[in-house]
């Protein structure tokens, strides 16, 4: 991908997560609520997670962080969805479990405990720009970490 498009997508990305920051300051709903107004929820596994610089500066602030999350798609719980493997973005003052995913990117590989629910978010950026996000009010299921070392 060229810088130039790059440039234009990481701003577009920026823009929309941002662009609904007055909704971060209400709390999300339990997940139990969230569930049943998912669109797409798939079982995943996370092959990469990264955290640095988007690049992007607002004047007298700190960087705007970039989170990008490759998903490994299992199955597809609800919904459809065509494709094995996503790209999933946010940045760090986006509303999200990042301490969960970067857990599960941790334990990748560690079968039986590697993967977990997450409602893909798809944002349209245009008639064939589009990526799935990270930040908001989204349903996830994580695997009960307190249990993790109990298997025996």
């Amino acid at each position: 991908m060229s810088s130039r498009l790059t440039l234009c997508v990481t701003s577009l990305v920026w823009l929309a997560v941002n662009a609904s920051s007055s909704f971060a300051l209400s709390p999300c709903p339990p997940q139990d609520e969230l569930k049943p107004y998912a669109k797409t929820i798939v079982e995943a596994r996370i092959r990469s997670l990264s955290i640095s610089p988007s690049g992007l500066l607002e004047e007298d602030k700190l960087p705007i962080q970039a989170v990008k999350a490759e998903f490994e798609i299992e199955r597809v719980i609800k919904g459809s969805l065509e494709q094995k493997a996503v790209v999933v973005y946010g940045t760090s003052f986006s509303p999200g479990p990042f301490k969960e995913l970067a857990m599960m990117a941790l334990l990748y590989g560690l079968e039986g405990h590697d993967s977990f629910e997450w409602e893909l978010s798809r944002q349209d950026l245009g008639e064939s720009l589009a990526y799935y996000s990270i930040g908001g009010c989204a349903y996830y299921k994580f695997p009960d970490f307190e249990d993790l070392g109990n298997d025996q």
